[in-house]
């Protein structure tokens, strides 16, 4: 197809961006089978702006972070916020060149054509509905914030994990961390 676009011999339909470096674009023949050249031209500008944007070294940075820190539940909830802004943003970029019409459509059509729970080429599933109210015009749903929590179960094995011994006061009573972090869950 295009410099930066890579297709492969697939009956499902599949768009990503892809590398770490040298980011590419691969696009199954099974979506370029689905899709109208106006969709097409959709997925390509969406995932461009993945590309431009240099998300695939972006998520792999959060995710790690994620990953390592997985004592930390906040992340977590940030992990996704962060995901659903980047799909959101490549939307918005597809959604200049191309419209809604052709964004719509494609979205439809290769959620039409992919099997139950398999996710790939949505990036976060739970942003399908922010995407949704975007390119109906809307505001996106705000992602709820991180649970409070999460919040103080996170500050807590933080200081856990850093050998500190903090002490929080709680209604005039001091609490080891370990036991705030039980009476929370």
């Amino acid at each position: 197809m295009l410099g930066d676009v890579d297709v492969v011999a697939a009956a499902e339909p599949v768009a990503a961006t892809y590398r770490l470096v040298r980011p590419r674009i691969v696009v199954s023949t099974g979506l370029v089978a689905a899709l109208s050249p106006e969709q097409l031209s959709a997925v390509l500008a969406h995932e461009r702006a993945h590309l431009r944007g240099r998300d695939p070294l972006r998520l792999a940075v959060v995710r790690r972070l994620a990953v390592r820190r997985f004592y930390l539940p906040l992340l977590s909830g940030l992990r996704r916020r962060f995901v659903v802004g980047l799909e959101l943003a490549a939307d918005r970029a597809a959604l200049e060149r191309v419209g809604v019409a052709a964004l719509a459509g494609a979205l439809l059509r290769v959620l039409d054509a992919t099997p139950p729970g398999l996710a790939a080429g949505f990036g976060e599933p739970s942003a399908l509905p922010a995407r949704l109210a975007q390119m109906d015009g809307e505001s996106p749903p705000s992602m709820p914030a991180p649970r409070q929590r999460d919040w103080v179960v996170s500050r807590c094995r933080r200081a856990c994990s850093a050998g500190r011994r903090r002490w929080f006061d709680a209604d005039s009573g001091l609490l080891p961390t370990h036991e705030l972090a039980t009476t929370l869950t």
